[in-house]
C-alpha cells in the first residue's frame, strides 16, 4: 500500500487483531482496552473507567470542542474465530483486495479508523465536542454495559454515531439515520455531498444498524440513543462477513470512511444547536 495513512492503519489493525480480544481471551480484551485508552489520552481525551473487571470495563472518553456534541460508540471485544478460515484469523491478511482477520469489521477496524483521523488532525485542531463510549462484552450480550449505563451521568449528545456503517458492493453508501433534527440533517447533507463528489451513490435508510442480539438488547440503543439523532458511519459492506468465516474490509471503503469521519467532525463543529441559534 502506497498511502502512508492506510499503511499506518494496516499496522495498527494488525496489532489489535493479533491480540485476539475474544470472549475466551480476557487478556486480549484487556490489552485492546488499554491500547485504546493510551491512544485517547494522547489525543487529549479525559478518561473514566467503570466496572470492577478490567477485561470488561466501560470506558468513557470525553473531549471538548465547538458545535454539536458527537457521541461515538464502539466495543473492544471480537467474536470467536470459529473453524474454516483459509487464512489465520488472528493475522491480518491482504487477500483478494481485502483485509481479512477476525474483528476487522466488528469493531477493531472502525476504532482504528477514528483514532487515525483524530491523530491526523492533531489534538490541538478544533473539532466538535466528542464523547466516546467503549465496552468489552458486545459479543456476549453486554451485561456490564446494561447494568452500568442507566446509572451513569451522561451529558447531552446532539448526534450519536453508530460503531460502523455500510456501503453496497458497488461503493454506494447505505446510510442509516434516525430522528434527525435540522442541524443533524445539515451534517448528513455534508456527508452526502462528499460521497456524491467521489462518485458514490448515497441512500438514506431510516433505521438502526442490525444487532446480533436484537435492537432491544443493545445497551447503546436502549440506554444512550433513546430517540436522539443517530447515524451509522463506517467502512463495512455486504462482504465484511461479521461473525462469519473470512471477516474482511475493503481498503477503498476504509479510506473513504476516514474522509467522511473528518468531514463529520468539521460539519458538526460548524453546526449550531437550536439553543445556539
Amino acid at each position: 500500500m502506497h498511502d502512508p495513512l492506510m499503511q499506518r492503519f494496516t499496522e495498527m489493525l494488525a496489532h489489535l487483531v493479533g491480540l485476539a480480544p475474544t470472549p475466551s481471551n480476557p487478556a486480549g480484551r484487556q490489552a485492546v482496552r488499554e491500547y485504546m485508552i493510551g491512544w485517547l489520552i494522547r489525543l487529549g481525551f479525559d478518561i473514566t473507567e467503570h466496572g470492577d473487571d478490567p477485561t470488561s470495563q466501560v470506558v468513557i472518553a470525553s473531549r471538548g470542542g465547538k458545535g454539536l456534541r458527537l457521541g461515538l460508540c464502539g466495543h473492544y471485544d471480537v467474536e470467536e474465530a470459529g473453524d474454516g478460515w483459509s487464512t489465520p484469523p488472528f493475522e491480518l491478511t491482504l487477500q483478494g483486495g481485502r483485509l481479512l482477520g477476525r474483528g476487522v469489521a466488528d469493531n477493531l477496524g472502525p476504532l482504528v479508523l477514528r483514532l487515525l483521523v483524530l491523530e491526523t488532525l492533531g489534538r490541538d485542531t478544533p473539532t466538535a465536542p466528542l464523547l466516546w463510549v467503549l465496552q468489552g462484552e458486545e459479543e456476549t450480550g453486554s451485561p456490564v454495559a446494561h447494568a452500568l449505563y442507566p446509572t451513569l451521568p451522561w451529558p447531552q449528545v446532539d448526534l450519536w454515531i453508530e460503531e460502523t456503517g455500510y456501503f453496497e458492493r458497488d461503493g454506494a453508501q447505505r446510510f442509516l439515520a434516525r430522528d434527525l433534527d435540522a442541524t443533524g440533517q445539515r451534517v448528513v447533507d455534508a456527508l452526502e455531498a462528499v460521497a456524491r463528489q467521489a462518485g458514490r451513490g448515497f441512500t438514506i435508510h431510516p433505521r438502526y444498524l442490525n444487532k446480533a442480539f436484537g435492537e432491544s438488547r443493545c445497551p447503546f440503543l436502549t440506554h444512550l440513543v433513546r430517540g436522539r439523532p443517530y447515524v451509522a458511519l463506517g467502512p463495512n459492506d455486504p462482504d465484511s462477513r461479521i461473525h462469519h468465516i473470512g471477516e474482511s474490509l475493503a481498503p477503498d471503503n476504509i479510506r473513504f470512511a476516514m474522509t467522511q469521519f473528518e468531514i463529520l467532525l468539521t460539519a458538526a463543529m460548524n453546526a449550531q444547536t437550536p439553543t445556539q441559534i
